[in-house]
């Protein structure tokens, strides 16, 4: 394709309508001079596609980044790629990165995980996967698009650091690592501007900055002011097709350039271009799909609680499937993410063939009433057998986009079918299946264990019964902080906003790092995951103790299966920065691994830091830096479980601090390490010790008023301000000697 050429021979009308799409579907192409439409189409948790039969549901994403398998998801990603050549489509609407400000999310869902290290790193690996079989990834939504509670026009009201180290981050790995094709905007305003008109975020940040050379296109309808949407670094308009007259009238007028659009058309040339390069005949092994999302479903699911080793269950005794969800499970959110199984198979189903299992329905799934006659039924059953599995969750009502979740608690029908099982059998297992977090204080004393299956896709009924009776060891681990209640969670006070304006007040306080800084009690807390075996941590070593910030260490754990049955432990490495001029989390997640073990099998984990791990946010430099000092090295199992530590020191030439101004106080004048000493010698020079009673009040005043506190002590005017003029340029005034006791 001679891109060059083809702008040249295009008209001016052409190229404004190549930068709109033709429908919901499809992007316009220019059939005159060869160039045909494509196809787009949701699907962060499978293609979206619901004609045909169906395709393959991956587990969503809130419960497939509990696998921390990148290599996993990036299969999967080019799985879909297959589905999306079979039904010749180009570009899959996916995956979503966005924060978890709260599990209120109505779309939580669908993104990965509270932590942005993780979510970037997951969602690389999926736009990786698909891109690697000739798909297209959209990467969304860029960016602060955090609730559905006024999505189309609320205002992220967030500071220059959290929308770095928070919000953007995730989206900087994805770019970095993923290369996508094409990036999302955003419906909401992010500090007053739009973000599909956000000339900061488009060009400052994702062009610039992250180095981004794909399509900017919206999310649908997302663009308001469209000759300023183009004129800032939007390329593609979705989800309107009948604005092109705006924009014609813009170019006649020079309030916008053809050569400023003829940029945006070689960009979508250059992404068509690549489409094309990537079409492929392909012959999808369907049940091999489903194969693959049975296996992605197993690695995800997580056991939260199993008082007594209580699962595996015992296939010679007597079992209950009690719930609704058991034979009509979960598959996935609603909204744009759904995705129609071409294939999956119900718990109930499945586990019929590993145990004698009868089943009760309980109760209605679409309702928080309790329906008596399922309730006596489900209670009888449970009666007479050994041990009862009751399925719970939300439904698709509860957790959808378009809108936000009210609460965190268990519709109270299933609510009162648990706690009414529980007074004629005490073995009982919960099964949840939710996409974010629950408020469990009505189900754990209720339980003696807890399997977390999120919304696990096509595969996750065989799944869930393979973990059950124990063919699958859990391996899953939480991307998510499970609160203990909805108060306690950082963005409560101001999530979703009552007014257009949401205010991010939590900062860079999100998920662990707050639950961390408050000390505050979680149910279950990021990383957590149990398994039918046990693993040891042992001899955390580093490559070196002491490096330039440019230099990498490379760290090293071992890592050994204690217990009687083959599993994977996922190993987590956390970094402190011990003593920081800004504050700093306890800790942030900056490495982690998958390791399989065999029963007594021992394997050293190694993985490799780089500057970005030490590295944080300083706001008046406006860029990431590393501040010298020591750092602590953590080997985890969760946030909550920290197995080793060790010290290393990072050396640095980057100045964090910001310069002290006449309107700091002494006491800061005495604390920093530049202007210390200076200011100790002035006050020393007058008596003014810790022993003087004078100390306390001079440590309070503004450095522009020495000169006039000093006055007291028979200073005089000129003296005293050139000991202030002395003390703000950190040098020791000559007069001083006048005055030295």
């Amino acid at each position: 394709m001679n891109i060059k050429k083809i702008i040249e021979d295009m008209t001016i009308d052409e190229k404004i309508l190549f930068l709109q799409a033709k429908d919901n579907w499809t992007l316009n192409g220019i059939e005159r001079l060869g160039i045909s439409p494509v196809i787009v189409h949701d699907g962060p948790s499978g293609l979206n596609w619901r004609e045909a039969g169906g395709t393959t549901a991956l587990p969503v994403e809130s419960i497939l980044s509990a696998s921390w398998n990148c290599d996993l998801i990036e299969e999967l990603g080019y799985m879909v790629a297959e589905e999306c050549q079979e039904f010749n489509t180009s570009i899959l609407l996916g995956p979503g990165v966005n924060a978890k400000r709260s599990p209120l999310g109505g779309r939580n869902f669908e993104y990965y995980s509270e932590d942005p290290y993780l979510s970037g790193k997951l969602g690389a690996a999926f736009i990786r996967g698909v891109q690697s079989g000739g798909i297209g990834t959209s990467l969304k939504h860029y960016v602060a698009n955090d609730q559905e509670t006024k999505r189309f026009t609320m205002n992220a009201v967030v500071d220059e650091r959290t929308l770095a180290e928070i919000s953007l981050k995730p989206f900087e790995i994805c770019i970095r690592e993923g290369r996508p094709w094409t990036v999302m905007g955003a419906y909401n305003q992010l500090n007053g501007e739009f973000c599909c008109q956000n000339s900061y975020l488009l060009n400052e940040k994702l062009r610039k900055e992250f180095e981004f050379d794909g399509v900017m296109l919206t999310d649908w309808g997302a663009c308001v002011d469209k000759v300023l949407s183009h004129k800032n670094g939007l390329d593609l308009e979705t989800g309107s097709y009948e604005r092109a007259d705006e924009l014609k009238k813009a170019v006649e007028k020079g309030d916008i350039s053809e050569k400023e659009i003829d940029a945006h058309v070689e960009r979508v040339l250059e992404l068509f271009q690549k489409i094309y390069k990537g079409k492929k005949e392909v012959n999808v092994d369907w049940e091999e799909h489903y194969e693959k999302s049975v296996s992605a479903a197993e690695e995800s699911i997580v056991l939260l609680k199993n008082d007594g080793d209580i699962l595996p269950l015992n296939n010679g005794c007597k079992i209950a499937f009690v719930g609704d969800f058991a034979v009509h499970p979960r598959i996935g959110g609603g909204g744009s993410s759904g995705v129609v199984p071409r294939k999956a198979e119900c718990c109930f189903e499945c586990a019929k063939d590993m145990g004698t299992v009868a089943f009760a329905q309980g109760y209605e799934p679409t309702s928080v009433l309790t329906n008596h006659e399922l309730l006596n039924e489900a209670v009888n059953v449970a009666e007479k057998s050994d041990t009862v599995v009751v399925f719970m969750g939300t439904t698709e009502l509860q957790e959808s986009e378009g809108s936000d979740r009210t609460s965190i608690f268990f519709p109270q029908n299933q609510v009162t079918l648990l706690q009414e099982i529980a007074k004629v059998n005490e073995n009982v297992v919960v099964v949840n299946a939710s996409g974010s977090a629950m408020d469990f204080r009505d189900v754990l004393p209720y339980c003696k264990a807890l399997l977390h299956t999120g919304l696990s896709g096509s595969g996750g009924g065989r799944a869930t019964a393979n973990i059950l009776f124990g063919k699958t060891n859990p391996s899953g681990k939480l991307t998510e902080t499970f609160p203990v209640c909805i108060e306690h969670t950082p963005a409560y006070p101001s999530y979703p906003g009552k007014t257009e304006n949401t205010v991010y007040g939590e900062g860079i306080y999100s998920g662990y790092r707050y639950y961390d800084k408050k000390k505050l009690p979680v149910q279950f807390p990021f990383g957590y995951g149990l398994s039918y075996t046990t693993f040891s941590y042992d001899n955390l070593r580093l490559s070196d103790d002491s490096i330039c910030e440019n230099d990498e260490v490379t760290v090293f754990v071992d890592i050994m299966n204690t217990g009687s049955m083959k599993g994977k432990e996922v190993v987590q490495f956390y970094v402190t920065d011990v003593e920081a001029c800004l504050d700093r989390p306890e800790k942030e997640l900056k490495a982690f691994a998958k390791v399989e073990l065999k029963p007594g099998e021992k394997k050293t984990v190694s993985i490799k830091l780089k500057k970005d791990a030490f590295a944080y946010y300083i706001p008046h430099l406006h860029r990431f830096e590393v501040e010298s000092g020591e750092f602590i090295i953590s080997a985890a199992s969760s946030s909550r479980d920290i197995h080793l530590e060790k010290k290393i020191e990072v050396r640095s030439d980057a100045k964090i601090k910001l310069p002290l101004t006449e309107y700091d106080t002494i006491s800061e004048y005495l604390e920093d390490d530049t202007y210390g000493p200076v200011t100790k010698k002035i006050l020393d020079s007058f008596g003014i010790t810790e022993l003087n009673p004078a100390f306390p009040i001079v440590k309070g005043i503004l450095a522009k008023d020495i000169g006039g506190f000093l006055s007291y002590f028979n200073v005089d005017k000129a003296d005293g301000i050139e000991i202030k003029n002395g003390l703000l340029n950190n040098r020791e005034p000559e007069i001083l000697s006048k005055y030295s006791h």
